[in-house]
Order: C-alpha cells, then sequence, then structure tokens
C-alpha cells in the first residue's frame, strides 16, 4: 500500500514540475506594424542593395525594412540582424522593428520629418563595460531639425536577462571610441521593458545618432539570490501538490518529505535556466 501511495505523489510532483515552467516562463508579444507609405526592401533578396537607394524609392511616411547584413558607407556599417527606418511625416510618429524576440519602437516628437530607424546589431561588435551582454541596438537620425526628442522602447527576451542581477543593469551608448552610460532610461516592471529618452541635453543628444550603437549589460547576481527568486512559487507548488494528495488520502511524513526534497533539488536545477529578472 505504501508502495502505492509513493508511487501516486511521484506522479503528483512530476506534474507539478512540468506546470511550474509555464507560471514562471513567459512569451514576449508580437509587435503590430501598421504602414501608412510605400515600403522598400534592402538586401540580397530585397528590391535595392544599399539603404541609399531604399529611402530614395519611398516618400514622406514610406518605409525601408533592411535585411540582415553589413552596408558599408551607411549608418549601419557594422553586422545587424536585420532593420527598419520610416521617412517620418510632421508630429509624432514611430517605427517599430522587432528580431530574435527583441521589439524596438522609437517614437520621434516635434514637427521635423527626419529618417528615424533602428536595426539589432550583431552581439559582441563591441564589447561592454559590463561582465554580460544582454543586447546591442541601434537608433537613427537624419536630422535634428524640428525635432524635440526621440524616445525608444525596447522590450528584450527574458532569457537574455538570465540570472542578471538587475542593479547591475546599464544602457551605454558609444560614441565612437568608447562606451558611456546613458543619461536618461529607465527599467520597467518586469526588467526587460525599458526606455531610452534622447534630446539635445541627455548623453547621447540627438546629435549623436548618426547611426549609434546602444547596448544593455549587467553582472550575473548571486547564486542565492537566483534560489530565492524561485522558492515562493516551489513552495507554492508544494502545498498544492500536498492538498491534492490529501484528497486520496492522508499524507504521512515519509511522503511530504520525499516531496520536499523533490522540490529542493529542483528549484537548484531551475536556476540554471532562469530566464528572468525580478
Amino acid at each position: 500500500m505504501r508502495s502505492k501511495r509513493v508511487s501516486e505523489l511521484v506522479l503528483a510532483t512530476l506534474l507539478s514540475v512540468l506546470l511550474l515552467p509555464a507560471v514562471v516562463l513567459a512569451d514576449n508579444s508580437e509587435v503590430a506594424v501598421t504602414v501608412r507609405g510605400d515600403v522598400a526592401c534592402v538586401g540580397p533578396d530585397g528590391d535595392y542593395t544599399t539603404i541609399e537607394e531604399g529611402l530614395d524609392a519611398v516618400s514622406e511616411g514610406g518605409m525601408v525594412n533592411v535585411a540582415a547584413g553589413t552596408y558599408p558607407g551607411e549608418m549601419w556599417d557594422k553586422p545587424i540582424h536585420g532593420g527598419r527606418l520610416l521617412k517620418s511625416p510632421p508630429g509624432e510618429e514611430r517605427v517599430e522593428f522587432q528580431e530574435n524576440g527583441i521589439s524596438i519602437t522609437a517614437t520621434k516628437k516635434g514637427v521635423g520629418t527626419p529618417v528615424i530607424g533602428t536595426a539589432l546589431l550583431v552581439d559582441g561588435t563591441e564589447e561592454l563595460p559590463t561582465k554580460e551582454d544582454a543586447a546591442h541596438f541601434d537608433l537613427y537620425l537624419s536630422t535634428t531639425a524640428g525635432v524635440e526628442s526621440l524616445t525608444a522602447a525596447i522590450t528584450l527576451p527574458k532569457s537574455v536577462l538570465a540570472g542578471l542581477s538587475r542593479d547591475s543593469l546599464v544602457v551605454y551608448w558609444h560614441n565612437g571610441s568608447e562606451w558611456k552610460e546613458c543619461s536618461d532610461y529607465t527599467f520597467g516592471n518586469p526588467t526587460n521593458c525599458l526606455t531610452i529618452r534622447v534630446d539635445s541635453y541627455t548623453s547621447p543628444p540627438l546629435l549623436g545618432l548618426n547611426g549609434t550603437p546602444f547596448g544593455v549589460g549587467g553582472n550575473l547576481g548571486a547564486l542565492s539570490s537566483q534560489i530565492g527568486r524561485l522558492i515562493p512559487v516551489a513552495v507554492m507548488m508544494c502545498v498544492i501538490v500536498t492538498a491534492f494528495m490529501s484528497l486520496w488520502r492522508r499524507v504521512d511524513i515519509v511522503a511530504v518529505a520525499f516531496l520536499l526534497i523533490v522540490t529542493v533539488i529542483f528549484v537548484i536545477a531551475m536556476t540554471q535556466v532562469l530566464r528572468y529578472v525580478d
């Protein structure tokens, strides 16, 4: 009888283990892109081979999709996973781009009509001052005339921030010779959402957005801190399974001890695949 009871307990525990990742991890929502003007595609399989040709082909309000690659002599002359540019009309306008689970929305305010754009850079092109690099991207503004500010909202996959300490996260920009910390940025809740604001007085200033690399980096948190993030969830699952077992018959001390041991082992294992930062 006890053997059967333990077998039932093992089955219930395994079910809770399979359900826990679904509670902890969440998929990133897709970004919907509204196109009001004409569209040009740049890249090996696109309509044009250079970004300049693509911009010349669209009118105000038009959009240029840039495929992964390197474009020497243009604003994105370093390897990119892809990018998007908008010939913005007057007023508040935005361009959105998503690749590899990273979404970037750049919003321009002002009566000016610059080309605004964003791209996802290939990681490792420029190492950040922090020990761990989470993401590299680029913001572009063709002219500052009539532009009040440019705000970038970035959503990162939780996996790229795996195990990084929240207090260590920093947003940098590259001035051509070295990385500098941005002066106006905030991490939201959850931490994988961040906002960067650029105007004439920030670092970088609007004048610096001529194809400017940005990077998000941080340092690994302590193992004990990572375990601490999962303990409340693990305890909750332990209580649920114990209550579930009690519906069948009284749970003895051996069964409870077995459940606690399995839960502790699972919490330690989950720290190796932790996909979020509090």
